[in-house]
């Protein structure tokens, strides 16, 4: 057995000068912010490491070598099935060694660095395969003039280790100094894009350095390569692993091409959800929104199709008493409807603030979209404005889907546009003129407003969702809270459409109007008690009175109503209520004569009708049936209040 023990130390040399460079490289790629002696030691460590391993593989093959030519007569390469065997052993040690650069980068970059795993696992490799051309190839050719023929039979001399040691510590450095300033800023702009993602890309080169390896490693062991005697080995060495290094620069350059589209897709991605988030939270998206307003309760929900959405709500409060809300859908889709829907929004409620009428508030945002609206988009709107203490709502349709409404006992029904006002949309036409809508809301009644994403939902067999599947989904809503109500639908749709994808933006928002204050002017009438009975008794029954005491309640209002309409000679009429599962709160406030109705005395029961004077026991019967009775004149008003506490006497 003979170990070649200066091949084996240059050898040494070489693979610890490319130890070091592609240690230079990769922390010129992977920097960590760490102490420069871990470095070093966790670096030292490993360069140990892959030095045992190489110095294993060369005394193991070198062993195998001297055990097969020890149990042999005759030299193996005379021996075919010999030949077969070690050529195979040869190209897999080869290979072996070849491949020592790349698990040493692997190795430091999973111990030393912090990056993603499959970051780290393409960088290792990708430094690994420069290591094994750069090694293999360039260094090859630098000192092929180095190289001499003794005869024709003999093998070149290669030139002296000090002489091989400065080539390679020059040539490492020139690579070195190339890298750093036409590559590394390349690959780390790649790299270190936000969110981009490594795995798809680690495969690629993996599979190149095993794939180049293993070809420099049959090359090698069957003598082809640039130290072969025969210029027709170098010109087969050279053709093929310089046109496999060519291919390899095309295919990166096209790895790179494509990590840095998908880097420049993950960043335009990251926008846009930052453009999503900025739309959403402008929407107001915080519910109950006015929790101290028991007047009304409204909810609302947009699903955008795209990242950022065309579709538009709004709601806000002018005054104490007037709720303004929109709904609006932007023609086009993506980032200039999102722009077009911002727009729309503020200006639309900026008007809102400070105009005089609905008609104008329309006739102004108009005008405003039409200025330079070069993309011809448009927008269409449902604007209403409810006076909440009378139940009065004014409207503009511009050019958007009919909304339904529901009373307390009834269906939905579609607010029909051949029954009302129906505008062309914002945005078209600079001199249009736009005109208003009113209707009387009655309490609980439930507006339902959506965009066309609703009904133009599509399923797999390409149907719609519609108009009357919209209707019927409404009417089998079982608890009609606007939260439920969107909720179901949403469920509906969801199941309507199965795995088909979303196409437009579905933005839905539901109103209901619980007018807790009544009030009445000029005429004020009896009969207009059966219109507050009404109201009054449906809210206890949505808080589970029981009947008897719904009963006892509404004969007080009788009475009280009664007594302001008979002797007050009041003008205006205003009545508060506060109903929850609790207790009961009325207030009548009128602005008729002075008159303390608790003064008036109890009169006498127990005595016949003929001899009991006429007044006061309706008053009597209102004291005996709430827990509470209070009488105040402020500020010119009748404040007359009367309480009652849910208690076990009335379940």
């Amino acid at each position: 057995m003979y170990f070649d023990w200066k091949s084996l130390i240059s050898d040494l040399i070489q693979f610890f000068l490319t130890y070091l460079w592609c240690i230079s490289i990769v922390d010129c790629t992977l920097f960590q912010k760490e102490k420069l002696s871990q470095k070093i030691r966790k670096w030292f460590i490993v360069i140990c490491f892959i030095s045992i391993i190489y110095f294993t593989l060369y005394v193991g093959m070198v062993y195998f070598d001297a055990y097969i030519r020890s149990v042999q007569n005759i030299e193996w390469q005379n021996q075919s099935l010999l030949n077969i065997v070690l050529s195979i052993f040869y190209i897999i040690y080869n290979a072996l060694i070849l491949l020592l650069p790349t698990l040493m980068t692997y190795i430091g970059c999973h111990w030393v660095y912090n990056q993603t795993r499959s970051m780290k696992t393409f960088i290792s490799v990708l430094v690994g395969l420069f290591a094994i051309v750069i090694n293999e190839i360039i260094c090859g050719f630098i000192m092929l003039p180095f190289l001499n023929n003794v005869d024709s039979s003999s093998l070149k001399i290669k030139p002296d280790l000090l002489i091989i040691s400065f080539i390679f510590i020059c040539s490492y450095v020139i690579f070195y100094f190339l890298y750093k300033k036409y590559i590394c800023s390349f690959i780390k702009e790649s790299l270190y894009t936000p969110d981009v993602k490594m795995d798809h890309f680690v495969k690629v080169p993996l599979i190149s350095v095993i794939v180049f390896t293993v070809l420099l490693s049959i090359l090698q062991t069957f003598s082809i390569t640039y130290l072969s005697k025969n210029w027709m080995d170098i010109l087969i060495y050279m053709s093929s692993s310089g046109g496999l290094v060519l291919v390899y620069i095309m295919m990166y350059w096209a790895i790179f091409k494509g990590i840095s589209l998908t880097a420049q897709t993950l960043k335009n991605q990251a926008e846009l959800d930052v453009a999503k988030h900025i739309q959403t939270t402008v929407l107001p998206n915080i519910f109950p929104a006015f929790p101290d307003k028991l007047e009304f309760n409204i909810y609302a929900s947009m699903e955008t199709a795209k990242d950022v959405g065309g579709d538009f709500y709004d709601f806000f409060l002018i005054d104490d008493n007037h709720l303004s809300f929109v709904i609006a859908d932007v023609s086009g889709k993506g980032i200039p409807a999102a722009l077009f829907m911002m727009t729309a929004r503020t200006l639309l409620k900026n008007l809102t603030m400070t105009s005089q009428s609905i008609e104008e508030i329309m006739n102004k945002a108009n005008r405003s979209l039409c200025e330079n609206n070069n993309t011809n988009m448009f927008v269409t709107a449902w604007l209403g404005i409810l006076t909440l203490d009378s139940g009065k709502l004014e409207f503009i349709n511009a050019g958007h889907n009919p909304p339904l409404i529901k009373s307390y006992f009834g269906d939905y029904k579609y607010l029909q546009n051949s029954s009302f006002h129906r505008n062309i949309m914002l945005g078209i036409m600079e001199d249009a003129s736009y005109q208003k809508n009113c209707i009387l809301l009655k309490p609980y009644d439930i507006l339902y407003f959506y965009t066309d994403g609703v009904t133009e939902a599509m399923n797999e067999e390409m149907n719609l969702f519609g108009d009357e599947r919209l209707k019927l989904c409404l009417d089998a809503v079982e608890y009609n809270n606007p939260q439920n109500i969107i909720r179901s639908i949403k469920e509906n749709i969801m199941t309507f459409v199965g795995k088909a994808e979303q196409f437009d933006d579905i933005t839905m928002m539901v109103l209901q109007y619980q007018a807790n204050t009544i009030s009445f002017q000029n005429n004020i009438t009896v009969e207009q008690i059966q219109d507050i009975n009404q109201q009054i008794e449906i809210l206890l029954e949505l808080n589970n009175y029981p009947k008897n005491l719904i009963y006892r309640v509404l004969i007080a209002i009788d009475e009280i109503y009664s007594n302001i309409v008979y002797y007050s000679q009041a003008q205006h009429v205003i009545i508060h209520y506060l109903i929850n599962e609790n207790q009961i709160i009325i207030s009548f406030e009128d602005d008729g004569i002075y008159y303390n109705p608790l003064n008036s005395q109890i009169p006498p029961i127990h005595t016949s009708v003929k001899e009991r004077k006429i007044g006061g026991l309706g008053i009597y019967l209102v004291k005996e049936i709430m827990d509470k009775v209070t009488y105040t004149y402020q500020n010119g008003k009748n404040i007359f209040i009367i309480q009652k506490e849910r208690n076990e006497d009335y379940v």
